[in-house]
């Protein structure tokens, strides 16, 4: 990576910046187009209104000023009270709950587990959090901790890898495994007593990219059969057999360094899509500018060193620049782009990339009934520079992208048929579970079907 050098000074003229404040505000201003703003009615900080549900939680909803409470409730609407709590949230037999805050203090809960740092999981944590201990790994402990101002007391971080007694809870015992999916995230491999006196074991899967690394894992090995695994049935649908992560990221890197003079936009979530990113400019030998300045912030308290060493507060030393997926507009972005060359930045085209596994979908057909499916079936071709077809609006190229960071279901498939387990439990509903109920089955029998690696990455 070419080190920062002093630009060379440039002809002043009306609509270029001639100070670092002017130029920030010419930038802000770019995406306002798209950048919806909501007033927060407890400390009046405005937010975009993809981050308005993350900041209600950290700032605290409940107040005791009528004026507030209506406030919010414009907001957010009211939840139907009581929620009702989704069976797979608490383990079998277990007083354990897991990516389940959002139901307050849950009666018979002795231990609180959270997967990972992504909203649809932690929703309900607070600064105002008093109702037991939460388990989970030390990254995603710093977020919770520095973001939603959850008090360290009740945070107990896990390391990975490493079988953990549960205190709270008389003989179970708990291991991390990375989950490949974003920074800190894991799966929980619970073991502890039934109430038939034998040994169960629970494989929670909170939200993965299932991978070879997964089912050959020794204290998956060695905990098998599973009484149940707890899956991430998020692309459980023949229709989304997407290309492994390692082949998008490098088509994507290939065709970014095929290009002249390129400003590379990418869509990304609070934390997610790292690896993407951060490809791109490592092809690119560039420096990565974040248009939200609050995670500049986020990504310190992450273990990547990679990371960290390529981010810059100044755009125009980068060429990759990470934007919220919303704001992934053409004519926003050929706004913003257009406000980095008048600043002198060079761009001869915009390339922007949108990624997520729903941009992939095969048509119902192609999946045979389930007993009838074999790998062969649907294993995914391999994926270039060539399948990456754009949109274009002017100088701006809108590329959809099939990275996911949840499996995909070739990968759940070959999953299930490596670890064998008496039960599924889904944890987003589902109506393809006759599927994974085949798998399950084979699972249990010598001679099935196996899947061959493609990579030590990914099947």
């Amino acid at each position: 990576m070419t080190p920062p050098t002093k630009r060379p000074r440039l002809t002043w003229h009306p609509d270029v910046p001639r100070t670092a404040e002017e130029a920030e505000k010419q930038l802000e201003d770019a995406l306002k187009a798209s950048m919806q703003h909501i007033a927060c009615p407890v400390c009046g900080e405005t937010w975009p209104e993809s981050d308005i549900a993350r900041h209600a939680s950290a700032c605290g909803v409940s107040s005791n000023k009528d004026a507030t409470v209506q406030q919010w409730a414009a907001i957010f609407p009211p939840a139907k009270r009581p929620q009702r709590i989704p069976s797979y949230k608490m383990l079998d037999s277990m007083p354990i709950a897991v990516d389940a805050f959002r139901y307050g203090a849950i009666e018979g809960c002795s231990a609180y587990f959270l997967s990972h740092f992504h909203s649809d999981h932690y929703a309900g944590l607070s600064k105002r959090w008093a109702h037991g201990p939460i388990y989970c790994t030390r990254e995603t402990a710093k977020l919770v901790h520095d973001i939603l101002r959850v008090d360290p007391a009740w945070l107990r971080m896990l390391d990975l890898d490493t079988r953990t007694q549960i205190p709270e809870v008389q003989d179970v015992h708990v291991t991390c495994l990375a989950a490949n999916h974003c920074p800190g995230s894991c799966l929980f491999l619970f073991e502890g007593p039934r109430q038939d006196g034998k040994t169960a074991r629970y494989l929670h899967c909170g939200d993965f990219r299932a991978c070879p690394a997964h089912a050959t894992h020794k204290a998956i090995q060695n905990a098998c059969p599973l009484d149940a695994i707890y899956l991430d049935t998020t692309y459980l649908n023949p229709q989304y057999c997407f290309p492994p992560q390692p082949q998008v990221i490098r088509a994507c890197a290939d065709l970014v360094m095929s290009k002249t003079s390129p400003l590379v936009v990418v869509g990304t979530y609070t934390i997610g899509k790292e690896r993407l990113f951060l490809a791109l400019a490592e092809a690119l030998d560039t420096y990565i500018y974040c248009v939200d300045k609050r995670k500049y912030h986020t990504y310190a308290l992450l273990d990547d060193t990679a990371l960290q060493k390529r981010l810059t507060e100044d755009p125009l030393l980068a060429r990759v620049h990470v934007m919220p997926l919303r704001a992934l507009v053409p004519n926003t972005l050929q706004t913003y782009a257009d406000a980095l060359q008048k600043q002198g930045l060079t761009i001869a085209q915009t390339l922007a990339f949108r990624p997520t596994g729903w941009t992939t979908r095969q048509t119902r057909q192609q999946a045979p009934p389930p007993k009838a499916l074999t790998p062969h079936h649907i294993v995914p071709p391999p994926f270039t520079q060539e399948h990456l077809q754009p949109t274009r609006h002017g100088s701006v190229q809108m590329y959809p992208v099939p990275y996911s960071e949840h499996s995909s279901f070739y990968e759940l498939m070959a999953f299930m048929l490596h670890v064998p387990h008496h039960r599924m439990i889904p944890t987003v509903p589902t109506k393809f579970q006759r599927y994974a109920d085949v798998w399950t089955e084979a699972s249990l029998h010598q001679g099935h079907v196996q899947i061959e690696a493609r990579s030590t990455d990914y099947w």
